[in-house]
């Protein structure tokens, strides 16, 4: 598929709505989280496994911080939700 195919069909999808159910699955274990910084971690790791599910690579360790952190903006991403 070419990228721009790839946009057009990625902009077609319901962000908000998409976000909202994400924020209800990820709620029961948040919800017992004191920190921001380990909520956000949750978030992060949850979002890295479903990704690598979503894109065949269930053999790999889906809880790799790589992975994680791939799903919205890199390495250094999972790093900053770390330190704060």
């Amino acid at each position: 598929m070419s990228p721009t195919a790839q946009n057009e069909l990625l902009a077609k999808l319901p962000v908000a709505e998409l976000e909202a159910e994400f924020e209800k699955f990820v709620e029961p274990v948040t919800k017992g989280l004191s920190e921001q910084r380990l909520k956000t971690v949750v978030r992060l790791a949850v979002r890295g496994i479903s990704g690598a599910y979503a894109a065949g690579d269930h053999a790999d360790s889906a809880l790799s911080g790589a992975h994680a952190a791939g799903c919205v903006g890199g390495e250094q991403t999972l790093l900053r939700a770390l330190r704060h």
